[in-house]
């Protein structure tokens, strides 16, 4: 294998307070108390029986019970709640559950539980008001499934495969929350529900349901409280509602989505404009007629949600300015072949809009008092769109906006005073247009900016007033665009900042000077090979650095110095060959240094690992050929040169071979032959063996400095590589991987 992951970790973890099943909780229960009892995620194959006969609460959940016998529980008769999903039971005694005649809430769901093992457990539980069933393998509903539980609010049946017969819920007059999503229901019965039913939730969606089910009159009549009707991911291509649904006076939500819908024809719609429609959701649907006068009688209308169809841009043009007599706040919209254009007459008059999305639609001019009517929108969405042009004027009057996406248009320019009335935004989204250039006074008034996204533009450089007095500012996006240095980026509040696919070669000095506010800074993918000398020093606050998949070829000596407070450092995918003594200088509080390349030489392992002389717990993630390190051996003398002629404890000459890890020196600098001295301080560490027989870590007792100490043997190969190298005789590379045949 190529490559070798390695994980040392110079932490210590302390873990507390996980103790499993002692004498207050037996049976490896994480609760046990008079009232509550909970044994989720055990090996329980029977229910306990010396369970608390007080309890109200016994979960059970994801136990490995394979029966549920008469007696198991017969002396829990206080019993509200029971969780027995995920389970998987094989068998169900009858009566099993006739002494919880006050349990209200029972889930069984993902248990494989078949219709004759229900009708084992329904026999008596008259107090029951939840029942939870979802994810079995019920097949059949009909009048006797559910007969005696005459006090059910809500009923979970999602994800069987069940044929729902006749009068199935004739008996469940309290019903209130219904929900068969995922069945692949067909049809339903025109008798089905109590004559009276409290219904308020009817959840038909991911089905096959089909026209003919809307246009059941009986089917419908009897719902007058139904308030949610959601019948989503069906097959209904032009929908009739029957005209019973002029009963249901609640009906204020009704999601259509993820059908076949084709045609909305306003005859058909009639019998709806009774009641008090809120919500209307019909998205993804392939509209390709929709009536005018629809939206016109829908006087409660407060979300229309047209995204992801085809309506054509020549009705849209029609049908919105009926929006005027509704009491909409959110509008999303996508059109269908043509150019839809924008302008004051649009929407006409919409006081309380507070949410618009036109996505994915031809629209290409954004002209003057787009929406000057619309004083309270807080978010507007015009993405994907060909936007090319904004007049000057086009946000006017829009003061409470505080979202603004104009994401992926074909936005070349912008006038200098577009964004002035929006004095609410904090998010700005830009992206992915045409914007070569900045004007320095495109952002002055937004003054309560948080974030701004700038990505995917082509910028190749940026004045620098361009973000001061944004001084609420904390996100800042400009990846993917030809920035070729970041100096004139000045944005002092900016926190994170993201660099990232630029055309940055190199990284000076003062580079950074214009954010000292900066805690995470990504410059990921940008060819970068050189970065100076304490080019990081302004970024004081600094905690992430990701400098993964550049050039970089050596950590120089002192490259991240004054980055005290850095965590994680990433230096991954790049051609890391050398890191010099001093490297990792000043990085006080590392967690997590990261590197992935075909690393080969360190000068000495001690000044890669060394962090100013203090050393926190290490998170060192190095992913490079089977031996990571190839250095000499683990003895240093305690003062001296480098072998490249730099002075300081990082990298100090290696003692001679006949030493073979020992050395280091006293406090005249005297060899103490035999005795491993620490390379950081000089103290002899008289813990540790002179020759050791495997390479590991050893931490000074007196400066509690971490270094390693090579083997004998790796001491050897080390010196011998290092030999070879001097000479000019390199290794063969190993041969190329044969073929691994898949399994047949």
């Amino acid at each position: 294998m190529w490559w070798t992951v390695a994980f040392l970790s110079l932490s210590v973890w302390l873990l507390s307070g996980m103790t499993v099943g002692n004498a207050d909780n037996p049976h490896g229960c994480q609760v046990w108390s008079p009232t509550e009892v909970k044994c989720a995620h055990t090996d329980l194959n029977e229910v306990p029986l010396d369970l608390p006969a007080t309890i109200l609460r016994l979960d059970l959940q994801d136990s490995r019970l394979k029966e549920l016998r008469r007696h198991s529980f017969d002396a829990l008769k206080r019993l509200q709640y029971l969780d027995l999903s995920w389970t998987r039971f094989e068998y169900v005694e009858n009566g099993t559950f006739d002494s919880l005649t006050n349990l209200r809430t029972l889930n069984l769901s993902r248990n494989g539980l078949g219709d004759a093992q229900w009708f084992n457990i329904t026999s008596s539980l008259p107090s029951l008001q939840t029942l939870v069933l979802s994810d079995n393998r019920l097949q059949q509903l009909n009048r006797w499934t559910f007969g005696d539980l005459h006090n059910l609010t809500f009923l979970d049946t999602s994800s069987n495969a069940i044929i729902v017969g006749e009068c199935a819920f004739c008996g469940q007059q309290r019903l209130q929350r219904l929900d068969m999503t995922d069945n692949e229901i067909s049809t339903l019965p025109s008798r089905l529900f109590h004559p009276q039913s409290e219904l308020v939730l009817l959840d038909l969606s991911n089905n096959r349901l089909r026209d003919d089910v809307l246009a059941k009159e009986e089917l419908w009549s009897g719902l007058a409280r139904l308030r949610t009707l959601d019948v989503s991911l069906n097959y209904f291509s032009i929908p009739k509602f029957a005209q019973s649904f002029k009963n249901l006076t609640s009906l204020n939500t009704i999601y259509m989505s993820s059908n076949e819908i084709q045609q909305f024809l306003f005859q058909n719609i009639v019998p709806l404009l009774n009641a008090p429609i809120h919500d209307f959701i019909l998205r993804y649907n392939p509209i390709s007629i929709f009536e005018e006068g629809i939206l016109l009688q829908l006087r409660h209308l407060r979300t229309l949600d047209l995204g992801k169809t085809t309506i054509p841009s020549s009705q849209l043009q029609k049908i919105l300015p009926e929006l005027q007599n509704t009491k909409i706040q959110k509008l999303r919209f996508e059109t269908g072949p043509g150019n839809f254009a924008i302008d004051n007459t649009t929407f006409g008059r919409l006081p309380g809009l507070q949410k618009l999305r036109v996505h994915s639609s031809d629209v290409r001019v954004l002209k003057a008092n787009l929406l000057i009517h619309s004083k309270n929108l807080t978010e507007l969405v015009l993405g994907s769109n060909n936007i090319s042009t904004i007049d000057e004027y086009a946000f006017a009057g829009l003061e409470s906006l505080d979202i603004l996406y104009l994401r992926s248009n074909n936005i070349q320019t912008l006038p200098d005073n577009v964004f002035n009335p929006l004095q609410a935004l904090t998010y700005l989204d830009l992206s992915s247009n045409n914007l070569n250039t900045i004007s320095p006074r495109l952002f002055k008034g937004l003054l309560h900016l948080h974030r701004l996204s700038l990505s995917s533009n082509g910028i190749v450089q940026i004045d620098k007033a361009t973000f001061v007095g944004l001084n609420s500012l904390i996100r800042l996006d400009l990846s993917f665009n030809l920035f070729t240095t970041a100096r004139n980026v000045v944005a002092p509040s900016v926190k994170s900042i993201d660099l990232s696919r630029n055309a940055l070669t190199v990284l000076q000095r003062n580079d950074f000077q214009g954010l000292t506010n900066l805690v995470s800074l990504s410059v990921v993918g940008n060819s970068m090979k050189t970065i100076e000398p304490r080019t990081f020093q302004a970024l004081g606050k600094l905690e992430e650095l990701d400098l993964s998949l550049n050039g970089i070829a050596t950590v120089t000596s002192r490259m991240f110095e004054g980055l005290e407070n850095v965590t994680n450092l990433d230096l991954s995918l790049n051609d890391v060959t050398e890191i010099e003594p001093y490297g990792f200088y000043g990085l006080r509080r590392l967690r997590e240094l990261v590197i992935r390349s075909t690393l080969r030489t360190i000068q000495s392992v001690q000044a890669t690992l060394r962090i100013c002389g203090r050393q926190p717990p290490l998170l060192l993630a190095v992913c490079v050929p089977q031996r990571m390190f190839s250095l000499s051996a683990a003895g240093f003398r305690s003062s001296g040169t480098s072998k490249d002629g730099s002075s300081g404890d990082g990298g100090r000459e290696p003692t001679n071979g006949n030493n073979k890890g020992s050395g280091g020196g006293d406090k005249n600098g005297g060899d103490k032959k035999g005795q491993l001295c620490c390379p950081k301080c000089g103290d002899p560490c008289t813990h540790v063996e002179t020759f050791v027989s495997s390479t590991r870590f050893v931490k000074c007792e007196k400066c509690h400095h971490f270094f390693v100490v090579l083997s004998e043997m790796d001491s050897k190969k080390s010196l011998k590589e290092q030999t070879a190298e001097r000479q000019g005789k390199t290794k063969k590379p190993p041969p190329a991987p044969k073929k691994v045949w898949p399994w047949s």
